[in-house]
């Protein structure tokens, strides 16, 4: 079934791309239903069919041909989730490392949308098929904070949030080597691996990425840094810290080997006790967004688990631990 729409460009709405002209992304749901639209000829302005960057005059007639949102063929899954926050309009979850985001090629189901879907079932028809929700993702063996949408309204809004970055994210890493800079920021090109097109570079590429990095922690062979993210392109802190010398520990794609035989006891014992991670060292562990209905500043702090945590405890005390902690979350409000 499909439901034809028509608006009439207002003063206060004129000069907008088309493809971000408020009242049509209101009834698609999100710029990407939005583009995709336009791409099939389903949008005219004053009867033709016009480029997404076609800026709106007053008075411009638009037409929209809109499908109904096809039901998702996913099946609700009762898995383990833990959800932070809840309201009418959205979901703060955090993610445990070792969980696929959304089904594809090799993960049917098992996901955090599966679990989602059990949790939330009116998610179901917000968004893609694929993706009911899902404002932003992350890595399967990256634990911590994701915003998920439970409205149209609030997808189209978090969104826009991502790309004019109000939406603030920041990661805790551990990597390997100790010659990072306290403070720098990777302000880079980035694209797929010429030779490998499961991984990224920051070496190459036509897009940009920029995440910048304070160290919290500096051993003799290791540190563990702070990472906020301008940008959000997939794997980019990652990669920022594989291109820079500085891979993550036990990164199963972007990593290295430890090489134990170094020649202090305390170089031995930081890399022993990274060698009991079980898995990647890389945890989003503050989220903060204005709430897309309410305009409300919502802020998101959330420990790494017992995972992440047991290593670094092996190498740092929990005093030194409590202070680090303290520090991340005291400079991310500042």
């Amino acid at each position: 079934m499909t439901t034809v729409h028509n608006f009439t460009v207002e003063d206060s709405n004129k000069g907008q791309r088309l493809d971000r002209f408020e009242p049509l992304l209101e009834a698609a749901g999100s710029r990407n239903q939005v583009q995709k639209l336009i791409l099939e000829e389903r949008v005219t302005v004053n009867g033709l069919v016009r480029p997404a960057r076609y800026k709106t005059r007053e008075g411009d007639l638009i037409e929209a041909s809109i499908p109904a949102p096809e039901p998702t063929h996913l099946e609700p899954q009762d898995l383990p989730l833990d959800m932070v926050h809840i309201d009418p309009h959205i979901i703060v979850v955090n993610k445990a490392a070792g969980m696929v985001v959304h089904p594809g090629a090799g993960n049917p189901d098992g996901t955090l949308v599966n679990a989602l879907l059990h949790h939330v079932p009116d998610l179901r028809g917000v968004g893609t098929q694929e993706r009911p929700g899902l404002v932003h993702r992350l890595d399967r063996d990256t634990s911590g904070l994701m915003v998920v949408a439970r409205t149209a309204e609030a997808l189209r809004t978090l969104q826009e949030g991502f790309v004019e970055r109000t939406v603030q994210r920041r990661y805790l890493a551990v990597a390997l080597g100790r010659q990072l800079e306290d403070y720098v920021t990777f302000d880079t090109g980035y694209g797929r691996h010429p030779s490998d097109r499961k991984k990224f570079t920051s070496k190459r590429g036509s897009k940009n990425a920029i995440t910048h990095v304070r160290v919290l922690a500096r051993g003799e062979t290791i540190v563990l840094i702070d990472a906020k993210l301008e940008t959000g392109r997939t794997h980019q802190v990652r990669v920022h810290l594989t291109d820079s010398g500085h891979p993550i520990i036990a990164d199963p794609v972007y990593g290295r080997s430890l090489d134990r035989d170094v020649p202090s006891a305390r170089g031995r014992m930081e890399l022993g006790a990274m060698a009991t991670a079980t898995r990647l060292m890389l945890h989003a562990g503050i989220l903060e967004f204005p709430h897309p209905v309410t305009g409300e500043a919502l802020r998101f702090e959330q420990q790494p688990p017992s995972d992440f945590l047991n290593p670094v405890l092996e190498w740092l005390n929990e005093d030194l631990w409590s202070q680090i902690w303290d520090e991340f979350t005291y400079q991310s409000k500042v």
